[in-house]
């Protein structure tokens, strides 16, 4: 018997080789897209930003240059200033609409699914596009805002949105509500997950709409709204495409709406100054890692995990 054993184990092996080879060749595409899109980008950044890499081709080694001259730019620590204000605001507003909104979609209502697609369609539309309507919408002279501003007497000259530094950032904030669908479609699926025995348990108890909202609904949601949080912190401080479609790339008005990544941009694609550029992606990129961390620390206090307490149980 072992020596039936020892003259398969030699096709055994060969057979799983070749299925590990083909498992191989079939992920190799996606391996080489990982390191030609990704990783190899993610290192020659990493090299560019010691660097004053520049359109011209030139590039003489600066070392912490770069970085040492970002605590010299004032439009560097005005755009993360801005970014981080937007961000503050946005967030938090952007989290509770879209949770109030998924809260009433849920209720058994007549025409639910077209309110859900209604909701959603926002989020699949061209940036570009959506941007340059909202441009239109809130323009200070023919907008459809003032307009209706006016007609209700709130305004006389209408509020300059769009040429206004005190206002712009309200633009922003305001249109960043577009996209909220997204963050509806995630509550939704959250709120269909709970179990309905956890509301009947309540209702034994005496428990009021509210009081089930926050002893029942609120910490079975807890993971769904700190995924959400998460994934809204970190878009918050990738605004470019609105940004650069209504200030035509300029961050007007007087950087009123120069964002950091807009500033990246232009120091990088229209300065030319892309070893500077790179130097700011990467500091964007350690403030990132650093909130991610800080939140991740945070949700063992904050999220409530029901495998986690039962485990402690």
């Amino acid at each position: 018997m072992t020596a039936v054993l020892q003259a398969r184990r030699p096709w055994s092996l060969n057979w799983h080789r070749k299925r590990a080879l083909e498992g191989y060749l079939f992920a190799l595409p996606w391996i080489v897209g990982i390191f030609a899109f990704f990783l190899y980008p993610m290192g020659y950044a990493v090299y560019i930003s010691f660097t004053d890499w520049r359109v011209t081709g030139l590039s003489p080694w600066v070392g912490l240059g770069n970085y040492t001259r970002l605590f010299r730019d004032p439009l560097f620590f005005h755009s993360l200033k801005l970014t981080t204000v937007y961000t503050l605001i946005s967030v938090p507003l952007q989290l509770v609409v879209g949770f109030v909104m998924a809260y009433l979609l849920n209720q058994k209502i007549a025409g639910l699914g077209v309110f859900r697609t209604i909701y959603y369609m926002p989020s699949v539309l061209s940036g570009p596009a959506i941007a340059t309507v909202w441009g239109w919408l809130f323009n200070t002279e023919f907008g459809v805002v003032n307009h209706i501003l006016r007609t209700l007497g709130v305004t006389d000259a209408g509020i300059p949105w769009l040429t206004s530094r005190d206002w712009i950032l309200v633009f922003y904030i305001i249109m960043g509500l577009w996209t909220v669908g997204n963050t509806v479609v995630l509550y939704l699926a959250g709120l269909q997950g709970i179990p309905t025995e956890l509301y009947e348990a309540a209702d034994v108890d005496g428990a009021n709409r509210l009081q089930k909202l926050v002893g029942v609904t609120l910490p079975q949601m807890s993971p769904v709204i700190f995924f959400t949080l998460l994934t809204t912190v970190v878009n918050s401080f990738q605004v470019f495409t609105v940004a650069f479609v209504v200030s035509k790339g300029t961050g007007a008005p007087a950087n009123g709406s120069l964002f950091y990544y807009l500033y990246l941009y232009r120091l990088g694609f229209g300065g030319g100054y892309l070893g500077y550029a790179a130097a700011l992606a990467w500091v964007l990129f350690i403030i990132l890692v650093i909130i991610s961390a800080a939140l991740f620390r945070a949700s063992g206090v904050l999220v409530y995990y029901e495998a986690r307490r039962e485990g402690g149980a």
